[in-house]
């Protein structure tokens, strides 16, 4: 737990340091998308969903665009703002806690799957997930520290084959992200691929699914509408409703970059651990599905099939600095151009 926490701490400060300088690199665009707090140096943490996650936390699910934000996250907020007084210090402290935890976790999935039996060797191994390009989501006002730090505990646990850990974990992962729906079908590999009973699988899964079910029953309750999370990504980020013209003529170098890794990491995977092939193919409905790019650069950080790929390809050749430093650079563009308001995933 100790390097996860020495990663998390240098990963923060680093973003800090580049973020309030942020001004002098790039000018800002903050409109609408910026929290309120300006004041606090800390707000360039909180742009785009950030700030509607603390808006949730703050006033709970009032309009048709909170719908489409899971709970779990602004839950945490407001229960810990109770505590600290601040929605924003909160917000940042369970994020940067979280991906303390979700290093934690991914360390031992690494030590799991033989790949590194040293200090520097793990230290190695985590740099491509730690510097992921949209890592920096893990750091911010945004849900992606949380979920990554719930979903590879489930990941974990699946491999251990302890089902009813993997459940839970699970359950919080489908309560906090919308792709958990990705981690059921991941979790329910891992296990049939350790033999555990189908009945142990099925409840694993029923547990999974469970976290997103008490999701709808609760936004029936509030806006009469089980699927209002659907109609809110619909007819505010045109989710399910864009074309495909629309969406090749959207694509970025980034989006081409990710599926490219995808697809990568599919076939790298494919007869040698087919959950992750899968797992990773998955990714490539949200575009597919949805029609536009909204969200799927950010997604991917959790396609964590990649960043350990990335390691297995280079951890022998001198290009894995090259690998590390390429990832790190993108890392550091993300931050300075989310902190200026310019991008939100």
């Amino acid at each position: 737990m100790a390097l996860a926490l020495l990663c998390t701490i240098a990963v923060v400060l680093l973003g800090i340091l580049l973020g309030v300088r942020n001004d002098a690199m790039i000018a800002s665009r903050l409109g609408g998308h910026a929290h309120h707090s300006l004041a606090n140096p800390l707000s360039i943490f909180a742009r785009w969903d950030g700030k509607d996650y603390l808006s949730i936390a703050h006033n709970g699910y009032k309009t048709l665009l909170d719908a489409g934000f899971f709970p779990l996250y602004p839950l945490l907020i407001r229960l810990l703002h109770y505590v600290i007084g601040s929605y924003l210090i909160s917000a940042l402290l369970i994020s940067w806690f979280s991906l303390a935890g979700a290093i934690y976790f991914y360390i031992k999935i690494i030590k799991h799957l033989g790949l590194a039996n040293t200090k520097t060797n793990l230290v190695l191994a985590i740099a491509p997930f730690v510097l992921f390009p949209t890592a920096v989501f893990a750091i911010v006002t945004y849900t992606e520290g949380l979920f990554a730090m719930l979903a590879l505990a489930g990941i974990y646990f699946a491999f251990k084959k302890r089902y009813l850990l993997t459940g839970v974990f699970l359950m919080l992962a489908t309560l906090t992200h919308v792709t958990g729906a990705l981690l059921i079908v991941l979790d329910v590999l891992l296990l049939l691929e350790g033999k555990v009973s189908l009945r142990k699988i099925a409840v694993t899964a029923v547990m999974g699914a469970s976290g997103i079910l008490m999701f709808m029953g609760y936004l029936f309750v509030r806006y009469h509408n089980a699927l209002e999370f659907l109609k809110s990504q619909t007819h505010i980020h045109g989710w399910l409703k864009a074309n495909y013209h629309t969406l090749i003529s959207n694509t970025s170098y980034l989006n081409v970059f990710f599926v490219v890794l995808l697809l990568a990491a599919a076939v790298y995977y494919w007869n040698k651990r087919r959950s992750f092939a899968i797992y990773s193919l998955l990714f490539l409905l949200i575009p597919i599905v949805g029609a536009q790019w909204g969200g799927f650069n950010r997604y991917v950080f959790i396609a964590f099939p990649i960043p350990i790929m990335l390691y297995e390809i280079f951890k022998d050749k001198q290009a894995y600095v090259f690998v590390v430093m390429l990832t790190a650079i993108f890392w550091a563009y993300t931050l300075l151009q989310y902190a200026a308001g310019y991008i939100s995933s």
